[in-house]
């Protein structure tokens, strides 16, 4: 049906123009009480059926939808009103609105008085429940959510997942030589590869849990405190006005109006994802532990009592029709709440993270094992030399120490070379006739560093026992049971202290090397210059053992510089696997 004619409306108000005030009154009390009656008669066709829901929709096009009657009555009323019939219509589709939820829902609202009763807000106090116990869970997938979703892909789509990390692991290539220029590019295009090839069902799966997550959150911060608070008491009952709530009703409108299937993947992956501290490529299986069953069959009794009680909020209060009353809008949608879109790019960017750090794992492992020949070549070592007490590795499952084999060479250095060579380079101190006398201060003070080092390094070794220091403020966090933000705090600032002292230790001893490197070099004229120059008594030291002294000379002058070579490969390896 269309509109009334233009005619109709001059004969209306020609009409009402001519009417006294009383006639008028009367009039409209007519049309008031007819309005009401057509208005009861359509409230047997469901808001949820109506044209508005279409696209295209406006106030005006389901105006041109109802009886005929009902539009002259409201043009009428319009007209004596003096009011836009947009303005009547959405009243009357408001008044249409609130009569049926109190008669599908009766007792949420007191239309006549514009208020929310105190059955909503006994309502809405029953979600509190459901909020805190999520929220907990919640709050970490905001930080972490390309880590969610790699947790929830393994659930998800496990095989697939598996079959990801093959392709592009660059672990599947010996690591005792280099790699091919193209390995890189061509891991990373398998990934890429691998990726776009998801079939189009597991994608609708991660989809609906991405939007799970996207939904939860929303729902764990809907200003419930707020709303709530808005509830005044009159005569020992409470209400709220339309107007005082709908600073907040937009929100609970938009988080209420639908809720999404929520999947068992999703929860085990929800629970898991708080009791499991990493999640990288190596991550072998998603299959829980004892302690994890057990610890998931407390959490699903409790998620899924909380999300029952949701579901029953949403089935008793239509939150849409409702903002329509309180927004006195017939028009009003509740905002669309987004952000499961994003689920792809975040699980994109997170699998390329975890191949760059499994990349320099890698890459790591080739310099390590080609430290570990030099180290056989240069120092006839089998493996990589250990600090002698080394408690971070006791505290809970290890925590990361930055420096651990700088450290553990320097003291192997320290306590095997040095002190093999002391005696001939204090020979050098008390004996030497130094052709640039600069050149004798600068070995004195290089030995007197040297020293301080090995007093220092012992002195660490004391702290870092049981009863030392740094040992004992760590002895109390070998069980994971104490591991808590503020214990972790405490853990890093000692490990920090440990870190310190190592760092300073062993740019001391690189500077003592460096020194020694140039003083050597000219004392056996090795390399001289203006600066460094050699012994004019280099064939006397020591008499009879002057041959010695001079062989042991030049061997520990290569030894330093083998040090030097091999303390800057380690502090690349370092830097690496701190980054991680």
């Amino acid at each position: 049906m269309g509109f009334t004619s233009e005619s109709d409306n001059s004969n209306f108000e020609s009409m009402s123009a001519k009417l006294s005030g009383e006639e008028r009154r009367d009039l409209l009390n007519r049309v008031g009480a007819t309005t009401s009656k057509e208005e009861e008669n359509t409230l047997k066709k469901s808001t949820a059926d109506r044209a508005y829901k279409n696209d295209g929709f406006t106030l005006m096009s389901s105006f041109s939808q109802e009886p005929l009657l009902v539009r002259i009555l409201l043009w009428i009323k319009s007209i004596l009103f003096d009011t836009d019939i947009e303005n009547v219509y959405n009243s009357s589709m408001i008044r249409r609105t609130a009569a049926e939820i109190r008669r599908e829902h009766p007792g949420l609202i007191d239309y006549k008085r514009k208020i929310l009763t105190e059955s909503f807000c006994d309502k809405i106090q029953e979600l509190r429940s459901a909020q805190v116990f999520f929220r907990k869970y919640v709050v970490p997938l905001k930080k972490n959510a390309g880590n969610f979703y790699i947790l929830l892909s393994s659930l998800v789509m496990s095989d697939f997942t598996e079959g990801i990390k093959k392709a592009c692991d660059p672990f599947q290539y010996p690591a005792d030589r280099e790699p091919a220029p193209d390995t890189r590019s061509s891991l990373l295009s398998r990934l890429s590869k691998a990726l776009d090839s998801i079939p189009p069902e597991k994608k609708s799966l991660m989809y609906g849990c991405a939007r799970a997550a996207q939904w939860l959150r929303a729902f764990t911060v809907l200003p419930t405190d707020s709303l709530s608070n808005k509830f005044v008491t009159e005569d020992g009952v409470k209400h709220c006005g339309f107007v005082q709530a709908r600073s907040d009703f937009s929100s609970f409108a938009q988080v209420l109006d639908i809720v999404p299937d929520i999947s068992m993947e999703f929860l085990k992956a929800l629970y898991l994802f708080s009791v499991r501290s990493t999640c990288d490529f190596t991550t072998a299986s998603v299959e829980l532990s004892d302690e994890e069953q057990n610890g998931f069959a407390k959490f699903y009794d409790r998620a899924s009592a909380s999300l029952s009680a949701v579901t029953c909020f949403v089935q008793e209060v239509p939150m849409a029709s409702l903002a329509k009353v309180i927004f006195e809008n017939f028009m009003y949608e509740p905002p669309v709440l987004g952000g499961g879109e994003t689920w792809s790019v975040k699980f994109r960017e997170k699998w390329k993270a975890m191949f760059d750090a499994r990349w320099e794992q890698w890459t790591s492992c080739i310099k390590k094992d080609a430290l570990r020949k030099k180290l056989a070549a240069y120092f006839e070592l089998p493996e990589f030399p250990l600090f002698p007490v080394r408690p971070w590795e006791n505290v809970w499952d290890g925590v990361v120490f930055a420096h651990p084999l700088t450290l553990g060479f320097l003291y192997f250095f320290m306590k095997r070379i040095f002190k093999k060579f002391m005696p001939y380079l204090r020979a050098v101190t008390l004996e030497g006739d130094f052709s640039v006398k600069d050149n004798n201060l600068e070995f004195t003070d290089t030995m007197s560093d040297m020293e301080k080092i090995n007093f220092d390094t012992d002195s660490l070794i004391n702290k870092l026992s049981s009863g030392g220091e740094y040992g004992s403020s760590l002895s109390g966090y070998s069980d994971l049971s104490t591991k808590t933000a503020s214990s972790e705090k405490k853990v890093n600032a000692v490990i920090e202290e440990i870190e310190n002292s190592a760092e300073y230790l062993i740019a001391t001893f690189c500077k003592c090397c460096r020194s020694f490197e140039s003083l050597l070099g000219g004392i056996t004229g090795e390399k001289t210059s203006t600066c460094y120059g050699p012994l004019v008594n280099l064939s006397k030291i020591m008499g009879k053992d002057n041959a010695e002294f001079c062989d042991s000379i030049t061997a520990y002058l290569r030894d330093v510089r083998y040090a030097l070579d091999v303390i800057m490969d380690m502090e690349l390896i370092e830097k690496s696997f701190v980054a991680e």
